[in-house]
């Protein structure tokens, strides 16, 4: 049994850097869409939680839109990817820098008292749902892959992509892909 704690607790340590990055990488997808979501001011939302969400959508569109501009103009190098992603965080930080402190405060204040918070059922249910998933990203991204070939599907075209600084097309679906680039792709070649 003390074997197997510390077994665990190696791997996590080993994957923290992981975590961090995909964390660093969230919100940085969730600075950039607040930063949109904020210059539409008519837009009403019935739960921050909804603004949240759309936040974090526009953010990802934004991004895998930015990369895949860069894999059309011949550009996807590592140092331009991190340059633009690093200006992507700063821009997006420095736009919302008084709501964050804000927000901070509110969750704060929210764990201190622990005041009751009345939720709809649609709200509950969406934030249950997005926690769950997110415990189970969580959980996976801390384990090990089950095989050798358990991602290659996932990784094989962005890593082309980034060693031919190009999007380029693939033809006859070889690698059981459509021929045009997912949006999830753009994202990885941003971890990548």
């Amino acid at each position: 049994m003390r074997q197997l704690i510390i077994n665990i607790i190696m791997h996590l340590v080993e994957t923290l850097p992981h975590l961090i990055l995909v964390m660093v990488f969230f919100g940085m997808a969730f600075v950039v869409g607040f930063s949109a979501v904020k210059r539409f001011k008519r837009l009403y939302f019935p739960h921050p939680f909804f603004k949240v969400s759309l936040s974090l959508i526009l953010g990802f569109l934004i991004l895998s839109g930015t990369i895949f501009l860069l894999g059309i103009l011949h550009a996807l190098y590592k140092p331009v990817i991190c340059g633009l992603s690093l200006l992507f965080l700063l821009i997006g930080v420095g736009d919302n820098r008084f709501q964050i402190w804000k927000w901070v405060g509110k969750f704060k204040s929210l764990i201190t008292t622990q005041k009751k918070v009345n939720l709809d059922f649609v709200s509950s249910g969406s934030i249950l749902l997005i926690a769950t998933f997110a415990v189970y990203a969580l959980i996976n991204s801390t384990l090990p892959d089950w095989g050798f070939d358990s991602n290659w599907y996932h990784l094989t075209e962005p890593m082309l992509y980034l060693r031919q600084h190009s999007l380029n097309v693939i033809p006859g679906g070889v690698l059981s892909y459509s021929t045009m680039p997912q949006a999830v792709e753009m994202l990885y070649l941003i971890i990548l």
